[in-house]
């Protein structure tokens, strides 16, 4: 593994391979971007380079001892914060890399702290290294890494040199899905890509036949929605969908998802900005028959929906209670005339 191995965000890559170069590296930086993009996995290569025994201009060897151990967090002078169970960074473990920092390395020439999830420090946790970041021993480089940077202190941010992140190309997760031997079919592979939103973390989490399964349920039940068939067929959905908050939630995500693409494939009459790829046909069959205002009403209700379930409302209830809203006959009629 090296720099030229992690995937995109090539503008962040050079920059701190230009900073190594040249001997400017900031001791303080602020990797932030979207989840899965690979801001740890960069941070982990640049602690490699800052150690590496045997370093090839920017890039480390990747064989020596140092880099063999630093990604298996086995190198003393190479150290990972991040949330415990109370899902925050608390002050002992700041206090910890503040007292830390000021010793010497103890094998190799740089100690570098990783703070993971930077912005799940409390307030008490980021005072207590403000000024190790300001003043950090010429030894020490400190990396924090956040998908939220201004959930930071200010006065985090601006003892740190920003490296902002983005949002992966699609083709690229697609191909390395491909390349990994993840997907058999390239339109699994880009269907997945799709879904992830520029995340190779998330990809990876994608359950996709699961994730099919479910889609084909909302599917039908948008079906059922736009072609106007009774309620009777449309409640079987909130039905299966109401069992569990997690299960609730997800169903409504796939099926505003969904909808989504229809309006977008119904204005643009493109695949291009359509998550779902693999389902052509169906979507354009169901644009065909959905006026822009009965999928506008669908799509707002959805989502009155789920901001309503910090409230704790009936989930089974609230679905039926949209549906029949959709289906009523004043809304129906109106909608014949505008289909």
């Amino acid at each position: 593994m090296s720099f030229t191995d992690i995937i995109g965000n090539d503008s962040a890559k050079i920059r701190l391979q230009a900073a190594l170069q040249h001997g400017h590296l900031a001791h303080a930086l602020l990797l932030a971007g979207p989840e899965g993009v690979g801001k740890k996995r960069v941070a982990l290569e640049l602690a490699k380079r800052l150690n590496c025994q045997k370093p090839v201009s920017a890039e480390p060897c990747d064989a020596c001892s140092s880099c063999r151990r630093i990604p298996q967090n086995l190198h003393p002078d190479v150290q990972v914060i991040a949330p415990t169970e109370s899902v925050y960074i608390r002050i002992e473990q700041a206090r910890y890399l503040r007292t830390e920092a000021y010793f010497r390395p103890l094998e190799g020439r740089r100690r570098v702290f990783i703070i993971d999830e930077a912005d799940r420090m409390n307030k008490e946790a980021a005072n207590a290294i403000l000024k190790t970041l300001e003043e950090p021993p010429e030894t020490t480089v400190i990396i924090l890494i956040t998908a939220s940077p201004q959930a930071l202190l200010p006065t985090i941010r601006s003892r740190c040199q920003l490296l902002p992140f983005s949002p992966l190309p699609l083709a690229s997760i697609s191909a390395w899905l491909q390349a990994q031997g993840k997907y058999a079919k390239a339109t699994d592979a880009e269907l997945t890509a799709r879904l992830s939103l520029g995340s190779i973390g998330r990809a990876l989490d994608i359950d996709l036949p699961a994730y099919k399964e479910l889609r084909n349920e909302a599917f039908l039940a948008a079906e059922n929605v736009v072609i106007l068939k009774s309620f009777v067929e449309i409640n079987k959905s909130a039905l299966a969908s109401g069992k569990d908050r997690k299960a609730f939630e997800a169903y409504l995500s796939v099926l505003l998802l969904l909808l989504r693409d229809t309006l977008v494939f119904k204005h643009l009459n493109t695949m291009d900005l359509v998550v779902n790829c693999d389902m052509r046909d169906a979507l354009k069959r169901l644009a065909g028959k959905a006026p822009f205002e009965l999928l506008s009403a669908f799509i707002d209700r959805l989502n009155q929906v789920r901001s309503a379930l910090d409230r704790n409302i009936n989930r089974q209830m609230a679905l039926e209670a949209l549906l029949l809203d959709l289906c009523n006959p004043f809304n129906l009629s109106r909608l014949k005339e505008l289909a």
